[in-house]
């Protein structure tokens, strides 16, 4: 019967964390493609000296926070445009006010856009008076305050949760106990030795806390490494499951009347 209500435990456990995970990627996900948005909006450089743009994006190209540089030169830019809107008529005076050539930098979106934008900006400042740069501010500012907002509620959500799940696991483990308890009276009763009930706890507690993280764990390193999913629960979120419900069997323990 105990064993039962152990495998019970178990697979209650595993089923819950498993839904804690699914909600962790949900989030997850929504903050990464915010920032991921980021990516979308190129920082972009004018200037009539090709070669600076050049030295630029030959700079740029070794940094790992940049995704993509694509270098625009003015005749191009020209051809593009008569192309574009049809502007047959409109070559002459295309080509007696040149273009400046134009280099649009993309960055990687990512948690850190906000530092790598600043660290793009500290390799243009040696080329400024060479160029102009529209750094998109305004589009930037709303994406990186948005991504923001969403990482606030994202904390105040995982706390709530998390105590939720505690609570959860606390009622569990304290049924669970409630019955070992008395198995363990009954045992002591008979002429058993008792001696074993602490350590019996403490295994319980390792296979409890251990198993269904474990599990829980793998099957989604397992399912993202496949890329059937993306890859955006941090490793410290299965730690966190870990140490909550350890911490609810820990109290679970103490309220638990001793036999």
């Amino acid at each position: 019967m105990l064993r039962k209500r152990m495998i019970l435990l178990l697979i209650t456990t595993l089923v819950l964390l498993t839904g804690w995970g699914f909600l962790e990627y949900l989030v997850d996900s929504q903050i990464n493609n915010v920032y991921r948005e980021i990516s979308n909006y190129p920082v972009i450089l004018y200037s009539y000296d090709i070669n600076v743009l050049h030295n630029i994006q030959q700079k740029l190209n070794s940094k790992q926070y940049i995704k993509d540089s694509q270098l625009q030169v003015s005749d191009s830019i020209a051809v593009d445009l008569i192309r574009k809107y049809n502007l047959g008529e409109a070559m002459d005076v295309i080509e007696s006010n040149t273009l400046p050539n134009v280099l649009l930098v993309y960055l990687q979106g990512n948690r850190f856009s906000g530092l790598d934008r600043s660290l793009l900006k500290q390799q243009i400042d040696p080329y400024k008076d060479s160029l102009m740069v529209d750094y998109q501010d305004n589009i930037w500012s709303e994406t990186l305050t948005r991504s923001q907002s969403l990482r606030q509620i994202h904390l105040l959500g995982s706390i709530l949760f998390g105590l939720l799940m505690f609570l959860v696991f606390l009622l569990q483990r304290l049924h669970y106990e409630k019955d070992m308890s008395n198995y363990w009276k009954i045992y002591a009763r008979a002429g058993g030795d008792t001696r074993y009930q602490q350590t019996h706890f403490w295994q319980n507690t390792a296979l409890i806390c251990i198993v269904p993280t474990l599990v829980n764990a793998i099957v989604y390193y397992v399912i993202s490494t496949g890329q059937l999913i993306g890859s955006v629960i941090p490793a410290k979120f299965f730690l966190v499951q870990l140490i909550i419900i350890g911490c609810s069997s820990v109290f679970a323990k103490l309220m638990t009347p001793k036999s």
